[in-house]
């Protein structure tokens, strides 16, 4: 979980499984195609127990992936 994205934004942590979207078994890229800006219902597991679920709301952005990595190093850096 790469933190600022919108995931993590929505509260989406490292280890959850997505289960669905907006109610619509998960497909990786497919199911946040055209879904960029609107709120987007994830159906999420947070432990082994398949009954245990809960829903969390991202907005998908498009982000750009160099961007990214540097706010990321950018991030970890320290000056000792």
């Amino acid at each position: 979980m790469i933190e600022g994205t919108p995931g993590a934004e929505a509260g989406l942590r490292v280890g959850d499984r997505i289960v669905a979207v907006n109610n619509q078994r998960f497909h990786p890229i497919g199911s946040f195609e055209d879904r960029v800006g609107l709120p987007t219902d994830m159906t999420i597991q947070r432990t082994r127990d398949p009954a245990d679920l809960s829903t969390i709301t991202v907005v998908p952005a498009m982000l750009q992936s160099r961007d990214m990595f540097e706010n990321a190093i950018r991030k970890s850096v320290r000056i000792i």
